[in-house]
C-alpha cells in the first residue's frame, strides 16, 4: 500500500475494513464475533419471540393516530416493534402496556440516541473527531499489531511520528508518518506507505472496532429503530399494546344526489397507512375534533453541566487534644437507632407509619385493567359507520373491520343517509355581481356529524357541480352553491344619507346626533322557466339597526340573508334599509375658522347657532391676525438682535475711535431704539390679543342653545 497524503480519515479507515488493508484480529485468535445489529434479531434469552397483529387504530383530525396490538403470550415473551426514528418520542410518551391475565410488564428497551461523538469515545477504540489512520495507531499506543511492510512485521506500537523526505525529480520534499514497533529484535522504524496490511494482535480492540464502525454505520439509519417489549409470566395471557405516533390526517369527501325525491348524501373518508405493518381485520376509528397534542424530546439522553470540585487539602495539620466530657452520655435506644439510620419519624426520612403498596396501585389492579375498554371502543348499529361522542370529539366507528397493506391509501365509506334539501338561489354581491349561485340549503339529518369537505353534487344523474362546507353538527342547516344560476340576473344599487336630528350648544361646545342612512335596491330578474327562491346575503353595515325589511331568512355574524320568491319570468325589487345614530361634537375654541366654516357650509345647522360660529369665526379671524402681526414684529426684532453681534465684534476691532468706528456705534444705538419700539408693540399687541380671547370665550360662556 503506498500512502499519497498524511490524511486518513474514520471513514477511510472504515473503508479499509473491506478493501486489502483490514484491521482485525490474528486468524488464530479471533473467536470474538462483533455485535449484530440491534434490528437483525430479537434476543430470546429473555422470552419466546411473539409478533402481535394491529387490531384497533384510531385516527385523529389533529395529525396522530392511535395503534393497538392484542394477543396472547405463553410465559415469558418479547415482541420487537420497529419504528422511525422521528417516531420514538412519540412512543415513549404514549405508549400503554397490559398484561391482563396475571403478567407484568418486564421492560421496553429499545437503542440509546446518544450523541455519535460521546458513543465513539465509549469504545477502547476512539474513532471520534474523524481521526487519520496515523493518529488512530497513535491512540493506540503499546497495543500489538502485525503489519506486512512487505516483510511480515510484528510488535507493539511504540508512536507514530512524521518525518521528511525527498521525492521525485527534481525532488520534492514530502512529510511522512513513520511507525515506529517495539519487536523482539528491538525498535524498528516502518513508513506507514511501505505497509500494505495492518492487524490487530488483541481481540479485544479489534471488537471495539467493530462496534464502534457499527456505530456509526447505525447512527445514519433513521427508518428503523427497534422496540422490544418483554412480558413476564406463567401460562397462556391476553395482552395489549397501544401507543401514539404522527399519522397524515384523514379527510373526508361527499356525494350529493338529488335526484328524486330522497336526496341521498354519501360520505367517504381518506385513510393512509404509513405504517411498517399491513393492517389485516383491523378495526378503525375515525376520530373528528382538535385535541392538543405535541412532540417532547424523550429520546435523546439528557446530561446536566456538573461543577468540578477539588479536594481540599490539609497540609501539616497537627494533631488537637480534647477536653474530657464531665460524664459519658447515654446510649440510644436500640429501636431509636433503628429509626435513625433508615430515616423513619420526622426530618427528611419522609414516613413513619402507613400501609405500603406499589407507585400505581396494588397488583390487583391488573384484573381490572383486563375489562378496561377505550372510550372510543363503543360499538354502534348505523348501516356504514356507527357515531359516537368523546367528549368533545366525534367518532366514525367503522362496522366492518378493514385490511390495507402498508405505504397503501383507501378511501372508506361512513355515511349513506338521506337528506331533506331546499333548492334556492344564493346572490352575493361580493362573491359575484350579476347573477347568483345555484344551491340547496341540506339539513344533517344524519345524527351524525359531518367534518368539512368537499361535495360533489348530481341532480337527474348528471354532474352539477361543486360545493363545500364546514362542520356540520347533527341537526345543522347548511347553505351549498355550486354553480351559477344564468337565468336570474341582479342589479344592486347603494346610495346613503345624513340628516342631523338634535343640536345643543353649551360653553362653546357644539354637540349633535346624525343619522347616518343606508339604503340598497336589489332588482331581480328571472327569465328561466322555473320559479325561483333567491336568498339575498346583505353585509351588516358597522352598527347600523335593519329598518326594512322587517324580517329576515336568517342573520349571521356578519350579514343578513332575506328571501325573495321569484316567479319565472318577472322581476321584483328588495329594499333595504339600515339607519345608524352618530353623537358628535364641535369645540370652537378650539377649531380654526377654515374647520368652523367646513361645519356650518352644509346648512344642517339651526339659523341661531350658526349665527352664533359665524360670530365666533370673526372673532378668531381678528384674533388670527393679531397673531400673525406679532410674530412679524418679532422676526423683525430677532434679525436686528442677529445683527449687532456682527457689530459689536467690527467696532472691537476698529476701535470706538475711529471714524468707522464711531458709525458702527450710531448704527448700534439706532438699532437699540428699534428693538424698543419693537418691545413695546409686541406688548401692546399681547395685551390685545389677551383681550380679544378674553371677549370670545365670555361671548361663548354666554350663548346656550337647546
Amino acid at each position: 500500500m503506498r500512502i499519497q497524503s498524511t490524511v486518513w480519515s474514520s471513514c477511510a479507515i472504515a473503508a479499509c475494513l473491506s478493501s486489502s488493508l483490514v484491521l482485525h484480529a490474528p486468524p488464530a485468535r479471533a473467536n470474538v464475533a462483533p455485535n449484530p445489529s440491534p434490528q437483525t434479531a430479537i434476543d430470546d434469552r429473555f422470552g419466546t419471540p411473539v409478533s402481535l397483529p394491529i387490531t384497533r387504530a384510531v385516527l385523529f383530525a389533529s395529525g396522530v393516530g392511535y395503534f393497538e396490538h392484542t394477543g396472547t403470550v405463553q410465559g415469558d415473551a418479547v415482541m420487537r416493534l420497529n419504528f422511525r426514528e422521528d417516531q420514538i418520542n412519540d412512543i415513549l410518551k404514549s405508549m400503554v402496556l397490559m398484561d391482563l391475565d396475571g403478567g407484568s410488564i418486564n421492560s421496553v428497551n429499545y437503542a440509546a440516541n446518544d450523541p455519535l461523538e460521546r458513543t465513539l469515545k465509549s469504545f477502547g477504540v476512539d474513532l471520534s473527531g474523524d481521526p487519520t489512520l496515523a493518529g488512530l495507531l497513535a491512540d493506540l499506543r503499546g497495543a500489538e499489531i502485525m503489519l506486512n511492510a512487505p516483510d511480515r512485521i510484528t510488535g507493539r506500537i511504540l508512536n507514530v511520528e512524521t518525518r521528511t523526505r525527498a521525492v521525485g525529480n527534481p525532488p520534492q520534499t514530502i512529510n511522512e508518518p513513520v511507525l515506529n514497533l517495539v519487536t523482539n529484535s528491538g525498535i524498528r522504524s516502518v513508513p506507514l506507505s511501505s505497509a500494505d496490511s495492518i492487524q490487530l494482535g488483541d481481540a479485544r480492540l479489534q471488537e471495539e472496532l467493530d462496534r464502534a464502525l457499527f456505530a456509526m454505520v447505525s447512527s445514519r439509519d433513521t427508518e428503523q429503530k427497534a422496540v422490544d417489549i418483554r412480558f413476564t409470566g406463567e401460562g397462556e395471557r391476553r395482552v395489549r399494546i397501544g401507543y401514539l405516533i404522527e399519522t397524515p390526517v384523514w379527510k373526508t369527501s361527499y356525494r350529493l344526489d338529488m335526484t328524486g325525491d330522497e336526496p341521498l348524501l354519501q360520505g367517504w373518508a381518506i385513510v393512509e397507512n404509513t405504517m411498517n405493518d399491513d393492517w389485516k381485520d383491523v378495526r378503525l376509528s375515525l376520530v373528528s375534533g382538535r385535541p392538543i397534542s405535541f412532540v417532547q424530546d424523550l429520546y435523546t439522553p439528557l446530561y446536566l453541566a456538573r461543577p468540578v470540585v477539588r479536594p481540599q487539602l490539609f497540609a501539616s495539620l497537627r494533631p488537637k487534644s480534647h477536653d474530657r466530657a464531665a460524664a459519658p452520655p447515654a446510649p440510644p435506644a436500640r429501636d431509636a437507632l433503628r429509626r435513625e439510620r433508615r430515616g423513619g419519624g420526622g426530618g427528611y426520612g419522609g414516613g413513619g407509619g402507613g400501609a405500603g403498596g406499589t407507585l400505581f396501585g396494588d397488583p390487583g389492579d391488573e384484573e381490572v385493567a383486563s375489562d378496561m375498554a377505550y372510550p372510543w371502543q363503543q360499538s354502534g348499529a348505523e348501516s356504514v359507520a356507527s357515531g359516537g361522542s368523546i367528549g368533545e370529539l366525534f367518532s366514525y366507528d367503522l362496522r366492518q373491520r378493514v385490511t390495507m397493506p402498508r405505504r397503501r391509501s383507501a378511501m372508506l365509506p361512513i355515511i349513506n343517509d338521506h337528506v331533506e334539501i331546499e333548492r334556492l338561489s344564493i346572490y352575493n354581491a361580493e362573491a359575484l355581481a350579476r347573477h347568483p349561485l345555484n344551491a340547496v340549503e341540506m339539513h344533517n339529518q344524519t345524527d351524525q356529524q359531518l367534518m368539512a369537505g368537499p361535495v360533489t353534487i348530481f341532480d337527474d344523474g348528471m354532474y352539477a357541480g361543486d360545493a363545500q362546507f364546514d362542520h356540520l353538527a347533527a341537526g345543522e342547516k347548511r347553505l351549498l352553491s355550486y354553480a351559477i344560476d344564468l337565468d336570474v340576473t341582479v342589479n344592486n344599487r347603494p346610495s346613503s344619507s345624513s340628516q342631523m336630528t338634535r343640536v345643543i350648544m353649551v360653553n362653546g361646545i357644539v354637540r349633535y346626533v346624525r343619522s347616518l342612512n343606508y339604503t340598497r335596491e336589489y332588482q331581480l330578474t328571472n327569465a328561466g322557466r322555473r320559479d325561483r327562491t333567491v336568498v339575498i346575503e346583505h353585509p351588516i353595515t358597522g352598527n347600523a339597526d335593519l329598518i326594512a325589511p322587517e324580517s329576515f331568512r336568517e342573520k349571521t355574524d356578519s350579514l343578513y340573508r332575506f328571501e325573495v320568491q321569484l316567479p319565472a319570468g318577472e322581476s321584483k325589487t328588495l329594499v333595504v334599509r339600515e339607519h345608524r345614530p352618530v353623537q358628535e361634537s364641535i369645540h370652537v375654541l378650539n377649531q380654526s375658522p377654515d374647520e368652523l366654516q367646513n361645519h356650518i357650509r352644509g346648512g344642517t345647522f339651526p339659523e341661531e347657532i350658526r349665527e352664533v360660529i359665524e360670530r365666533a369665526i370673526e372673532m378668531k379671524s381678528e384674533i388670527n391676525v393679531l397673531v400673525a402681526n406679532r410674530e412679524k414684529l418679532r422676526t423683525e426684532r430677532d434679525e436686528i438682535m442677529k445683527g449687532q453681534a456682527r457689530l459689536r465684534d467690527n467696532l472691537q476691532a476698529v476701535g470706538a475711535e475711529t471714524s468707522l468706528g464711531k458709525r458702527y456705534l450710531g448704527q448700534l444705538m439706532d438699532e437699540e431704539d428699534r428693538i424698543e419700539e419693537l418691545q413695546q408693540e409686541i406688548r401692546e399687541i399681547g395685551e390685545l390679543i389677551d383681550e380679544k380671547n378674553a371677549e370670545l370665550h365670555a361671548y361663548l360662556r354666554r350663548q346656550t342653545i337647546r
